[in-house]
């Protein structure tokens, strides 16, 4: 039976895999453009092979139900799209070349995340009838606390949900839970890491949340539009005139 931690880890790895097919569209979606801007000094057959290629791959991804394939299929697009950016780069503006370096760290970013918590599933599996394999799982929760901070300034609303219940769900599981009453001090003391970086994970994950909230809240404001000349005269003519009847009244 799988213990609700294996099964927050398996949902976070279709939740990445939605993640990286995303950029895998965005990359379609942006070659498409500019094919179809006709440009004659475009090598059309070259760009036309590429985006068929893009379709290949997300069809591939579709498919797959095998994790350790999609991440080798995730690499070979983080591949693909390193070539097409080389390859385009005299032909992209400055906003689409930066749109794809933006795609391919955030699939390096997911690559590295998604490895990391299959090791944390494979740590489950091993499991000995007490606790899961603790080596393995500490070893795939300092990667995992490694990739967020080095990429979570790219997770989707989405990812960060996922990554606070993983931490949560290792934080609350009762068979990795240190006791020095009860294991060995190596045991005990690896036990105790695997907690810190849980609590490290939840807490990078609190923040980004944090930080996505205050610029939404920042950009709702902007976007409010100032009030007219005849607005304000109005408000302080209305003021003006509370403020006169307080007096007379007093």
């Amino acid at each position: 039976m799988k213990t609700s931690t294996q099964e927050l880890l398996g949902s976070s790895l279709h939740s990445d895999s939605k993640d990286i097919f995303l950029s895998l569209e965005k990359a379609r979606l942006l070659l498409e453009d500019l094919f179809n801007s006709d440009s004659p000094v475009i090598p059309a057959e070259e760009l036309e092979s590429d985006i068929l290629e893009i379709v290949k791959m997300s069809e591939a991804i579709k498919q797959s139900d095998s994790e350790l394939n999609k991440l080798k299929l995730f690499d070979a697009f983080h591949q693909l799209s390193k070539r097409i950016r080389i390859r385009y780069s005299d032909f992209f503006e400055e906003d689409v070349f930066k749109q794809f370096e933006l795609e391919e760290l955030k699939i390096d970013g997911f690559k590295k995340i998604m490895a990391a918590q299959a090791l944390m599933m494979l740590a489950y599996e091993e499991n000995n009838g007490e606790m899961p394999n603790i080596t393995a799982l500490w070893t795939g929760a300092t990667r995992l606390a490694n990739a967020i901070e080095n990429f979570r300034g790219s997770f989707s609303s989405g990812a960060v949900f996922h990554m606070r219940n993983i931490a949560s769900a290792v934080l609350d599981d009762r068979s990795i839970f240190p006791d020095e009453a009860l294991h060995p001090p190596q045991v005990f003391h690896i036990l105790v890491s695997i907690r810190n970086t849980a609590k490290a994970i939840s807490w990078m994950m609190t923040e980004q949340e944090e930080k996505r909230l205050r610029e939404e809240t920042k950009t709702s404001l902007n976007q409010v539009p100032a009030p007219s000349q005849e607005q304000q005269k109005h408000e302080n003519k209305a003021a003006i005139e509370w403020a006169t009847a307080r007096l007379q009244n007093g």
